[in-house]
C-alpha cells in the first residue's frame, strides 16, 4: 500500500440527480425534453369539467302495466368518442346523477353530445339528447337546463348540465326562487299534485294535464314549475299549509317557489341494530321521505363528522333515493331499513320552516 495514494471509486457514487443528468444532456436535447414535459403536462390538465346533474320530463318507455318507470343513464361523447357514462338510476322519470368528470381533449369542429337511455334487459331505449357546440360553453361555461331533442311526440324533456373551464368555477345557477301566476278556466283544474305529508311545507309532487302544464308550455325553462319545487307562498299566504292548499280552490294563484337543491351523502351503518335516528311521516307517501327531526343514531353521527353546517342532513331535507334507486317512499323506507355497510342516499334540501308538532314516529 503506497502512502498518500488517493483512489477514486465510482462504485461508491450514488444515483445521479435529475439536475446532474440534465447537465450532461446537450442543450438541443434539453429543449426537446422540456417540450415533451410541457405536452405531457397539458395532456394531464383537463380542458373543462362537466357535471351531469339530472333530467326531467322524459317519456316513460316502460309504459306497459307492471314495468314501472325507466332505468335511466346518460352517455356523454365528443365527436365519436365516448368520454363518460353515468350510473343507472332505477325506476325514475326524474333521474338525479350529479356525476362530475373531466374532458382532456376537445378538437375544433367537435360537438359535446349527451344521450339519455333507458336500460332494459334486452338492450336500451333511446330517450333523447342534448348537443352543445364549442361556442356555447368554451368561454364562460354553462349551468342550467337544456331542452332535449328527439324525445318523442309532444314530449318536452330537459337535461340539467354544468360545465366549467379549467381553473374556473361553475357559472352561477339560475335563480333558485321565482314567482309565477297560473290561471285556470271554469271547470278546469291546475293538474298539480302537491306533497303535504310533512305538515310543515308544500312540495310539487307531480304535474299532470291542466293549467300548470299549459303554463309551463308557454314559458322558458327557467320559469317553469317543476316537480320537487317547494311552494313558499300561495296568494301571499305563507304560515299555514292548510290555508295555502285552500287557495287552489280559486281560479288564479300566484306562487312563490323555491327550487330544490339536490345532493348525495355516503352513510356507513354497522348493522341493523344501529338506528337511523330520524323522525319521518308514517306511513310514507309519494316518492320522497321528509325528515321531521334528527335524534341519536346513524344520521346524527354522520352530521357530527361534518365540518360545514351546509354539509349536514337537516330538518325538512328529503330522502329521494337509496343506492341510486328512486321509487315510492314506502320502498325507500324499506331499503333504508335493510341497508348495512357503506351506501349512498340522494337528498333534496327543503326551505326552512316552523316545526309544527305532528303525529310522527321515530325511525
Amino acid at each position: 500500500m503506497g502512502a498518500g495514494c488517493c483512489v477514486h471509486d465510482d462504485t461508491t457514487k450514488g444515483p445521479q440527480s435529475q439536475m446532474e443528468i440534465a447537465q450532461e444532456v446537450h442543450p438541443m436535447e434539453m429543449e426537446g425534453i422540456e417540450m415533451l414535459e410541457t405536452k405531457d403536462q397539458e395532456a394531464r390538465t383537463p380542458k373543462f369539467t362537466v357535471t351531469i346533474v339530472s333530467a326531467r320530463g322524459i317519456r316513460n318507455s316502460d309504459w306497459l302495466p307492471g314495468l314501472g318507470k325507466p332505468d335511466c343513464y346518460c352517455v356523454a361523447t365528443r365527436g365519436s368518442t365516448e368520454v363518460y357514462r353515468t350510473k343507472v338510476i332505477q325506476n325514475s322519470l326524474t333521474p338525479l346523477w350529479a356525476e362530475e368528470f373531466d374532458v382532456f381533449e376537445f378538437n375544433d369542429g367537435e360537438e359535446l353530445e349527451f344521450k339519455v337511455w333507458d336500460s332494459d334487459l334486452t338492450g336500451a331505449d333511446y330517450l333523447g339528447k342534448v348537443v352543445l357546440v364549442k361556442e356555447q360553453f368554451m368561454v364562460d361555461g354553462v349551468n342550467g337546463d337544456f331542452l332535449m331533442e328527439e324525445t318523442g311526440v309532444n314530449i318536452r324533456a330537459y337535461l340539467d348540465l354544468k360545465i366549467k373551464m379549467q381553473g374556473r368555477d361553475y357559472p352561477p345557477a339560475p335563480s333558485t326562487e321565482l314567482e309565477v301566476t297560473v290561471e285556470k278556466g271554469k271547470g278546469d283544474n291546475y293538474g298539480m299534485r302537491i306533497n303535504e305529508q310533512s305538515k310543515v311545507d308544500l312540495q310539487v309532487h307531480q304535474i299532470e294535464q291542466g293549467a300548470v302544464q299549459r303554463y309551463n308550455e308557454s314559458v322558458k325553462a327557467d320559469m317553469q314549475i317543476r316537480k320537487s319545487d317547494f311552494i313558499v307562498a300561495v296568494n301571499g299566504v305563507t304560515d299555514s299549509c292548510e290555508e295555502m292548499m285552500r287557495q287552489f280552490s280559486k281560479s288564479k294563484v300566484t306562487l312563490r317557489l323555491r327550487r330544490a337543491l339536490t345532493y348525495v351523502v355516503i352513510l356507513d351503518r354497522e348493522d341493523h341494530t344501529q338506528k337511523l335516528g330520524v323522525v319521518v311521516p308514517l306511513p310514507p307517501k309519494n316518492d320522497v321521505i321528509p325528515i321531521l327531526d334528527i335524534q341519536e343514531g346513524l344520521i346524527k353521527s354522520y352530521n357530527d363528522k361534518c365540518t360545514a353546517e351546509s354539509d349536514k342532513i337537516q330538518f325538512l331535507d328529503r330522502i329521494t333515493s337509496v343506492k341510486g334507486e328512486a321509487g315510492s317512499a314506502e320502498s325507500l323506507h324499506a331499503k333504508l331499513d335493510a341497508m348495512t355497510g357503506k351506501f349512498q342516499i340522494g337528498m333534496q334540501r327543503a326551505h326552512a320552516g316552523n316545526f309544527e308538532d305532528t303525529l310522527r314516529t321515530g325511525w
